[in-house]
């Protein structure tokens, strides 16, 4: 039986992951094992409980101790590394979170010659930047040209990967939305009191996932790499078709049996510049990290955040990528947690 291994197994990604991975019992296909941060606060108030359950094994990790690293990896055929850095106040928080941590891994693989399988690298959208037009679906192969910080130093950790001689996949992700994820509350919000959101410089559109769904496809690209004699390869996970803002808050709406006489909010583009200018500001001031900040207006004001994943599909041996999980258990999740 495989050892895989799975860094950032507490966030969003990794916590749907191990939802599949139970619900479907691959703990009888491979065995999952949690690498965490020492001070990794989710895994120390609770989410441990919650996989030692099922019997996950649980290892910490110290990204700045080479020694560290080799005794948590040392003997892990697969290694998904999901964990990093996605909301920070400068571009430094960012690399050393994203970039800086991936480096420690893979020098450490090939210095301490652990003979990894597969090095799954879990990158993003925002690593390819935005599409120029409506019709510009940036493929697996696109140049990167990413504007905000955290879309750099992927692209940093995407392109030290590839200059190395380890067997790789980098798994670009767009927009995800799942349960144990708080960024996107506020749009579940608005579409739960009927109030869409509109971009007022024009059609804000997007490739997107259900985190439950990427979980389904990561197993899918895990089953394959057993068999895989290239080196390296880049894959986009994404659905068919993307969706603009409106349409999206509506089949939250639609999922979730909302019924509202709806009210279409138009962004300008000058207040949302200032509003996050002013809340970048505060958060540097408290040495607090928020997903309303200059660098995610960056991204927003670009209106054309789109993949093509034929490339992925060929690989995977499917047609088509389309949504198998709901909305709805999104929102009953937040219900749950008592956030709506």
């Amino acid at each position: 039986m495989k050892n895989i291994g799975f860094t950032g197994l507490t966030g969003m990604l990794g916590h749907n992951f191990y939802d599949f991975y139970v619900e479907n019992r691959l703990y009888e296909q491979y065995r999952l094992i949690c690498l965490t941060r020492k001070s990794n606060q989710n895994y120390e108030t609770g989410k441990k409980n919650i996989f030692d359950k099922f019997m996950i094994e649980s290892r910490q990790i110290d990204y700045n101790d080479k020694d560290s690293i080799y005794e948590s990896i040392k003997d892990i055929d697969i290694l998904i590394h999901a964990a990093g850095c996605k909301l920070g106040n400068s571009y430094d928080e960012f690399k050393i979170g994203n970039f800086d941590t991936t480096k420690n891994l893979i020098e450490t693989i090939i210095e301490k010659e652990i003979p990894l399988q597969r090095f799954i690298f879990i990158s993003s959208q925002s690593a390819l930047g935005p599409a120029n037009s409506i019709d510009n679906f940036l493929d697996e192969d696109a140049e990167g040209k990413p504007v905000t910080s955290y879309g750099k130093t992927k692209k940093a950790a995407e392109d030290f990967i590839k200059g190395l001689d380890v067997p790789y996949y980098i798994i670009r992700l767009p927009s995800l939305f799942g349960k144990y994820d708080k960024d996107a509350l506020i749009v579940f919000r608005l579409a739960s009191k009927g109030i869409l959101l509109k971009a007022g410089w024009g059609t804000f559109i997007i490739s997107y996932l259900l985190a439950f769904d990427a979980a389904y496809l990561l197993d899918l690209v895990i089953k394959k790499s057993y068999d895989d004699n290239i080196k390296g390869r880049t894959l986009n996970l994404c659905y068919d078709d993307p969706i603009d803002s409106v349409s999206f808050m509506k089949l939250i709406q639609s999922e979730g049996n909302i019924k509202k006489k709806n009210i279409i909010l138009s962004i300008p583009k000058l207040l949302l510049v200032v509003i996050t200018s002013i809340n970048t500001f505060i958060s540097k001031l408290k040495k607090d990290k928020n997903i309303i900040s200059v660098e995610k207006v960056n991204e927003f004001l670009n209106n054309f955040w789109l993949m093509s994943n034929k490339k992925t599909k060929i690989f995977l041996n499917i047609d088509k990528i389309e949504r198998r999980s709901s909305f709805k258990d999104i929102l009953d999740w937040y219900k749950l947690m008592h956030l709506l």
